[in-house]
């Protein structure tokens, strides 16, 4: 016999926790489709970790969920699991946020363009990789609602060091191409708020 409330709950709860990835996905086919075809490239740089790299890692992801890899058990307490869906709404309204206000200077891989600006208002004011930072929050989110300690074992030492290679990659582009940006660096956090600046 099948629990229709089981069945009901369970289709509630990916409901709930697949709306801010997929309002996220929506956000990263708009900035291809918007932005990826610019011609007026002034300085690029191919990286290993681009789109396509991050959705693999997902997949990773995802696939620790799915088969249940090393899923707590008892799983978190209910707070804990509630947390994660909040962080996950957090993260993705901060990248879809951080995508708005970038706007046109947003590239699958790293470039500068002829109209490029250099962004530090808004949520670049936070921090200087806000769609990063966004996409740690979502990942741990998910990490805490599903008790995965494999989701969070990969964010941790797979996905923030790519990241973090990702974003130094970046910022030596934005050294030569802005002065400012060595003060800027200094000012705000790369992935995280400075609050003693």
């Amino acid at each position: 016999m099948i629990d229709l409330d089981l069945n009901f709950e369970l289709l509630l709860w990916v409901a709930i926790t697949s709306f801010p990835v997929l309002a996220l996905i929506v956000a990263i086919l708009l900035d291809f489709i918007l932005f990826e075809d610019r011609n007026d490239t002034k300085k690029s740089k191919r990286s290993l970790v681009a789109t396509g790299t991050m959705f693999l890692f997902y997949g990773f992801y995802m696939l620790a969920i799915v088969l249940r890899i090393l899923v707590l058990n008892p799983p978190l307490p209910l707070e804990a699991r509630y947390f994660g869906i909040v962080l996950l709404y957090l993260g993705s309204a901060m990248n879809i946020w951080g995508r708005i206000v970038l706007k046109n200077n947003w590239a699958n891989h790293i470039k500068i363009y002829s109209d490029h600006r250099l962004i530090t208002r808004s949520v670049f004011k936070i921090v200087r990789h806000p769609l990063y930072t966004s996409l740690f929050v979502m990942m741990f989110g998910g990490a805490l609602f599903f008790s995965n300690l494999a989701c969070f074992l990969l964010t941790a030492f797979v996905f923030i060091p790519m990241m973090y290679y990702r974003a130094k990659q970046e910022e030596r582009l934005l050294c030569q191409e802005f002065p400012e940006y060595e003060n800027y660096r200094r000012t705000t956090g790369m992935f995280f708020p400075k609050p003693w600046r």
